[in-house]
């Protein structure tokens, strides 16, 4: 009697795939995660100002928000735009881009001031991450502050 034995050349092939596979997904660039901590260009704390109310473009009265950037690693650059991403409190996440064309950056460091009349809504708070993007696509390190909603605001 003649015993049919399994051959394993199916499953070791199979088990090499997985591997494969699995090693290539997770292999991945630095700049992959978004995060561009090692940028040459980074941004440090950002300081907030609240000077009071302002017309907003809906033809209501928001909060003027004057938040300053200090930045650091610069050498002849210039900023073409600031990159925002918003995160309120109760609302989506949104992308935005701020045009700057060709506002040279202090070489070595400095700081940036951007004003915006900002309505809450609904939201308790906003999360604004920063970032700079200069004129060849370098982009800096990002910076968050989190602006509560001050009393009385709409």
């Amino acid at each position: 009697m003649e015993t049919i034995r399994e051959s394993n050349k199916f499953g070791k092939w199979t088990i090499f795939l997985y591997l494969v596979v699995a090693v290539l997904s997770v292999s991945c660039s630095k700049d992959d995660d978004g995060n561009n901590s090692d940028s040459r260009i980074q941004l440090g704390q950002l300081s907030l100002d609240l000077e009071g109310d302002c017309n907003h473009s809906s033809g209501v009265v928001g909060t003027d928000l004057k938040i300053t950037i200090p930045y650091s690693g610069t050498k002849d650059d210039v900023i073409s735009r600031l990159l925002v991403k918003l995160s309120p409190s109760s609302d989506p996440t949104d992308d935005l881009s701020f045009n700057y064309n060709g506002l040279p950056l202090t070489d070595g460091s400095g700081t940036l001031s951007w004003d915006g009349c900002w309505r809450f809504g609904n939201n308790d708070w906003f999360d604004f991450e920063l970032r700079i993007e200069t004129a060849d696509g370098t982009i800096s390190s990002p910076a968050v502050i989190r602006v509560n909603r001050p009393n009385g605001a709409n």
